[in-house]
């Protein structure tokens, strides 16, 4: 059964054009990187002084990234002030092309190669120079990218691009479990529905998390979510001074903690957050309700409704969502669920029970550690670690009716636009 990461594989032509695209730019990133390194080289022969700091933030992916780089954004002067500076301020494009940096340290792919992920966002030289620019006014430099969990991230290449600055590497902590599944969601709301339907290459739109769990504690080959989520132990190894902030203390407000716990010297910066953040809170790049794309796309696929355009997908996505919440008086938890078998979740628990025991030995080691690890862990394998039964849903009594009448409305709606 083919799964919705083929989808994001994307087609072999459109993926020998990424990889063209990123080993061009990682030749082009290649020099800039070996001239700032050279400089910096010639600058430490004639004087010998302490160099500039870097706060390296890796993610990883679904651990508020979003967020904090939203507010590294909106307080650009008060970072200044404190001595950093990020290489995206000079390039148009925003905060968001930060991801462009980091994407000039992968390691290099032949164009036929299938990449771990594939790269929307392929390396821009210009920001290796911006940071060049930087080290020459000696001054700090921040960098975020949850990019930087990749896999095939070349250390070597980044730790010589970052010669000229103390780095310290900064990870946030999310339980394992609770961040697999986010993670799952975030992979999930990158699939383009409509382009996914219309291919008509999968039998489910996403790829069943249950599925997802045997895969990857099953096949150490596709363990791409461990890899993504141990990163902070490469990069120690490489740069050894490693700050954890966890999601999981008490009180603990992840903005705050970044800015005025893991970057060293930015009062400023941290008391404007503080202010802001007693203005009001923020939540950005929340997760996203899957459930019913899953239920109109496998409808569609065993012939109980047809979809082809945005529209008609858009209209049958509201009306399934109608018809839960409306005439079945139903909630978005109201599905009824199928959850890991028991031995996969022990697996899953005693892999998140070493991760937490690993990343933050004292913390796992008081009253909100392990025991309240275990039980969260048990309340979310009835929840959240569940998928919903899709085709136990489609196949129930209370929407068979409700999908052959859809389907008379869809085909209705066909013969209003061809008249």
């Amino acid at each position: 059964m083919t799964t919705s990461g083929d989808y994001l594989q994307g087609t072999q032509q459109e993926q020998q054009t990424i990889g063209n695209n990123l080993i061009d730019n990682y030749h082009d990133a290649k020099e800039h990187i070996s001239s700032s390194r050279n400089d910096h080289r010639r600058n430490n022969q004639t004087v010998q002084q302490p160099r500039p700091l870097a706060i390296l933030h890796i993610g990883p992916h679904k651990t508020g990234s979003t967020t904090l780089q939203t507010f590294t954004k909106k307080f650009v002067k008060e970072l200044s002030q404190d001595g950093y500076e990020m290489p995206w301020v000079e390039i148009v494009g925003g905060w968001e092309s930060q991801v462009q940096l980091a994407t000039c340290f992968l390691k290099k792919q032949p164009p036929t190669a299938a990449l771990v992920r594939p790269v929307p966002y392929p390396c821009d030289p210009r920001l290796v120079d911006a940071a060049r620019k930087i080290s020459e006014r000696n001054r700090g430099i921040l960098i975020s990218s949850e990019a930087l969990d990749r896999p095939d991230v070349n250390m070597t290449l980044l730790r010589d691009f970052l010669t000229p600055w103390d780095v310290t590497v900064v990870y946030v902590y999310r339980r394992f479990y609770s961040w697999m599944q986010s993670y799952h969601n975030q992979v999930g709301k990158t699939v383009q529905v409509l382009k996914a339907l219309l291919a008509n290459r999968t039998d489910y739109l996403h790829g069943n998390i249950n599925d997802l769990f045997y895969q990857e504690f099953t096949n150490h080959s596709t363990a791409e979510y461990v890899d993504r989520f141990t990163a902070a132990w490469k990069y120690q190894r490489v740069f050894h001074n490693l700050v954890v902030l966890n999601m999981h203390g008490k009180n603990t407000d992840l903005v705050q903690d970044f800015f005025c716990k893991a970057i060293p010297h930015a009062q400023n910066t941290c008391e404007a957050v503080k202010k802001y953040r007693d203005q009001r809170m923020v939540h950005y790049n929340p997760s996203q309700l899957l459930i019913y794309y899953d239920l109109a796309y496998r409808a569609h696929r065993l012939g109980l409704i047809h979809i082809s355009s945005q529209e008609q997908l858009d209209t049958v996505v509201q009306l399934i969502e109608q018809h839960q919440k409306v005439t079945l008086k139903l909630s978005d938890k109201d599905f009824d669920v199928i959850c890991p078998e028991r031995a996969m979740l022990d697996l899953m628990l005693e892999t998140s029970l070493e991760m937490e025991r690993t990343m933050v030995p004292e913390f796992f080691a008081g009253p909100l550690g392990e025991s309240e690890l275990r039980s969260d862990f048990e309340m979310q394998a009835k929840s959240s670690l569940c998928s919903v039964d899709i085709d136990g849903t489609i196949d129930s009594s209370q929407w068979k009716g409700f999908f052959t009448s859809l389907n008379d409305r869809l085909n209705a709606m066909k013969i209003r636009r061809i008249k």
